[in-house]
């Protein structure tokens, strides 16, 4: 994604370089947008149309990264509406992440901004300059008895402030997603979790679906367990009710948090020298 100098500039003048916090990271915004709806109103329209274009009102937000607004009704009938922020995203704005990273974790990066922020990730295009493309839309339900002007205006600010403010290492009082990358990456380069991955691969087949990595663990799917590889190589197992064990593995962490499922601990991989003279993993 391309940014104007211009836009550049005024970015950084909101941050203050991260020594200064703010309302926002990445720029001075305005008060909550108000959608000037003339007619018979946003709840007519949204079943008539089914859609409503409104990202000329989200320009108030002063991002250029917002591409598209709308208010969405899949169905007449539904008791809810859907609003729908596009963004277009460069998660290494910053230079934060060196090129090999962005080619060799562009996968792991968009899980992190689909589990940071429950967004729907459509597409990572990687640039030869180091930089990226991300393609993300955040949503919120507003119900029918709620809708107007003032809830989607407040409900796009609510979900537009917390992804400026998170996206940023220089917002005072926020999260950053940076940091959750960084730790994502540790682990993935972790020599015991590539070497017990190794291990499991070599002796017990393929991981049935794409392994999803977080803080401390690399999580996939082997047959019918759950199967977690944590810091110092070993293997925990669980069997998961099948809506849990699904491919991006966003209910694993709740899994264990709850308690509810049995994990049972293996002994860290030594087999993984043996097989092909690796020690370091697939």
């Amino acid at each position: 994604m391309t940014i104007s100098n211009d836009a550049t500039q005024r970015r950084e003048a909101a941050r203050g370089n991260g020594t200064t916090g703010g309302q926002f990271g990445h720029q001075q915004h305005s008060a909550p947008l108000v959608i000037h709806e003339p007619g018979d109103g946003l709840l007519a329209r949204a079943r008539a149309n089914r859609e409503i274009d409104l990202t000329e009102d989200a320009r108030g937000f002063d991002d250029e990264r917002v591409s598209m607004m709308m208010l969405m009704k899949y169905d007449p009938a539904d008791t809810d509406s859907t609003l729908v922020l596009d963004y277009s995203e460069n998660p290494n704005w910053d230079k934060r992440f060196t090129h090999e990273q962005l080619q060799k974790h562009d996968l792991l990066i968009a899980d992190a901004y689909s589990d940071w922020f429950d967004a729907d990730v459509d597409d990572f295009e990687y640039q030869a300059d180091g930089d990226s493309n991300l393609s993300l839309s955040l949503t919120a339900r507003i119900p029918d008895a709620e809708l107007s002007e003032a809830t989607v205006g407040q409900t796009a600010w609510n979900l537009h402030a917390r992804f400026a403010n998170e996206t940023d290492p220089g917002t005072f009082g926020s999260e950053y997603i940076g940091a959750e990358i960084d730790r994502r990456i540790a682990t993935a380069e972790n020599p015991n979790i590539r070497a017990g991955i190794h291990e499991w691969m070599h002796n017990r087949g393929h991981a049935g679906v794409g392994i999803t990595y977080r803080e401390k663990a690399a999580y996939f799917r082997g047959g019918d367990h759950l199967v977690k590889i944590d810091r110092d190589g070993a293997h925990w197992r669980a069997h998961i009710p099948i809506e849990l064990n699904n491919a991006h593995g966003r209910e694993f962490d709740q899994a264990e948090a709850d308690g509810k499922y049995e994990w049972t601990r293996h002994l860290p991989a030594e087999t993984a020298a043996r097989t092909n003279g690796t020690t370091q993993g697939a």
